[in-house]
């Protein structure tokens, strides 16, 4: 990456070394030492855009979830069902995460809080996308959110172990996975009926 200098060094260039470095190096690289020689700059030219390796890790877990927000977002259309809805979260959230893999870990894993107002915009964006999903069904406000960590925990785990190479049968993976969407699904309409 080309030296940037003087003002045009900004936190989106800072961002993109730092992706670099993770799809290159993996995550035990990624640091302020590391971004900044990727940059060809000092380590104290950043910290006028980040504050530190902390700061750095959730600039690129935000990025994280924009990411996968905007797969989300764009897997969706007019007229689904709630069950068509979740079924196309549960493909974008892997087709986010083959897409994006130095990323998944670092969203998944770094600790954010909705007192962070660029995280809780994302936050509140993806909660919704649930909820216009489950709201049709009759869902209330709490399984709503129960349901929307059931399915987070249930997409990143599979995307995570995939990605790790732990899935070693001769089954299709696709298969495996629409199939694990499904009983979730079913799972959420019989908790409707009971």
């Amino acid at each position: 990456m080309a030296r940037p200098k003087g003002p045009t060094l900004t936190q989106a260039s800072i961002l993109e070394a730092a992706i670099e470095v993770l799809r290159s190096e993996g995550e035990s690289s990624l640091g302020i030492n590391r971004v900044a020689r990727q940059l060809g700059i000092q380590p104290p030219s950043m910290y006028n855009h980040v504050k530190g390796n902390d700061d750095l890790y959730r600039l690129v877990a935000l990025h994280g979830w924009q990411q996968f927000l905007t797969y989300a977002q764009a897997s969706l259309k007019a007229g689904m069902t709630g069950q068509e809805q979740l079924f196309a979260i549960a493909l974008s959230y892997r087709q986010c995460a083959k897409s994006n893999p130095e990323l998944l870990s670092i969203a998944a894993s770094h600790r954010m809080n909705l007192i962070d107002q660029e995280f809780s915009v994302f936050y509140n964006s993806i909660m919704q996308l649930y909820a216009d999903a489950l709201i049709p069904w009759g869902f209330n406000e709490i399984e709503i959110i129960h349901s929307a960590r059931m399915l987070n925990a249930s997409f990143f785990g599979y995307a995570q172990l995939e990605l790790n190479g732990i899935f070693q049968q001769s089954q299709s993976l696709d298969s495996t996975y629409e199939w694990m969407v499904l009983r979730l699904i079913d799972a959420l309409e019989q908790q409707k009926r009971d």
